[in-house]
């Protein structure tokens, strides 16, 4: 559905708002050796997507700028929500998965000024 809307665009300044909602809140009930696991497997879907999406993008609209904004890994690691708050100072790793996001950026040559 987005690529036909994308091919049926006229040359004006277009956006496009795409929410995955995969894979979704840690649960921590499964513990955090299976919850790791779990979320690592599930996270491969949404990774594919958001390929296949930059890639037809990229080749239907060269001139495209892309923005892909992610949601952190949340409390994958803790074991229990409370310990992301608490426990801040024990791991630096574990609070920049949780307090952080990815934000790579596909933009053309004349672009680079504004990064």
């Amino acid at each position: 559905m987005l690529e036909a809307h994308i091919l049926r665009a006229n040359e004006n300044p277009q956006f496009y708002f795409v929410e995955i909602l995969h894979p979704g809140h840690i649960s921590l009930e499964g513990g955090v050796e299976f919850e790791k696991n779990k979320y690592r497997e599930e996270i491969k879907s949404p990774s594919t997507q958001l390929i296949d999406i930059a890639q037809f993008i990229k080749a239907n609209k060269p001139k495209a700028i892309i923005l892909i904004v992610t949601d952190p890994g949340g409390f994958l690691g803790y074991t229990y929500r409370g310990a992301a708050y608490k426990l801040l100072e024990e791991s630096s790793s574990l609070k920049e998965r949780i307090f952080s996001t990815l934000y790579p950026i596909k933009a053309p040559k004349y672009f680079e000024p504004y990064r």
